[in-house]
This record gives C-alpha cells, structure tokens and sequence, in this order.
C-alpha cells in the first residue's frame, strides 16, 4: 500500500499554515509596548514544537520514498500528536494578540489588567 503524495502536500501545507500564524504572532507581540515573559517563552515553545513537526514532516517525506511504511506511519503519529498539542495553543495566541487580549500570568512583575 502506497502513501498518496497528496498526503505530503496537505502536512507541509498544515505546517506552513501553523509557522505563518506563528511568526505573525511574533510580529504582533514584538508591537506591544508590554511583552510578558509568559508569551514569550510560550512563542518560543511553540516554535521548538514547530520545528519538531517539520522534522517529521520531513522524515515522513523520506520515509514514503524509501517505502518504508512503518517509519511513515511512525513519523504520522508523531506528526498528528505535536500537532494537537501545539495547534490550539498558537491559534490562541494569535488570536489574543490580534484582539489586543494578552492575558497576563500574575508571576510577571508588571503584570496589569486589561
């Protein structure tokens, strides 16, 4: 059983979109006057996450064209977790920065409410 090379193309497509809200999520915090350490540090998480899945993605890639399905099928499991664990997360984060909504963790010593 082949892997559908349309399969590729929709997980490098999913990465992609996920890395551009990411870095438009960065350019959004970079414009705040105030930018809470726990942002930070979760955009910074984040995009540890991000780079996992494109090694996945990459792997999965390589995998395909080896005809190793078992890595494959591996790397998709792979793949798929760190992208529902990270997923919510930056669509949150972009979310919030759009709005102007940071929500500020009260261990931030200059944390202020909005």
């Amino acid at each position: 059983m082949a892997i559908d090379k349309k399969i590729i193309t929709f997980l490098f497509s999913a990465l992609h979109s996920l890395e551009r809200c990411h870095r438009h999520s960065s350019v959004l915090l970079e414009a705040q006057p105030y930018q809470p350490e726990t942002v930070k540090s979760s955009l910074e998480e984040q995009a540890r996450v991000l780079r996992s899945m494109k090694e996945a993605a990459e792997l999965i890639h390589l995998a395909t064209q080896a005809g190793s399905h078992i890595e494959a099928a591996r790397q998709f499991q792979i793949f798929y977790g760190l992208n529902a664990m990270v997923r919510p997360d930056i669509i949150s984060t972009f979310s919030s920065l759009a709005k102007g909504r940071v929500h500020f963790d009260l261990s931030d010593n200059n944390a202020v409410v909005h």
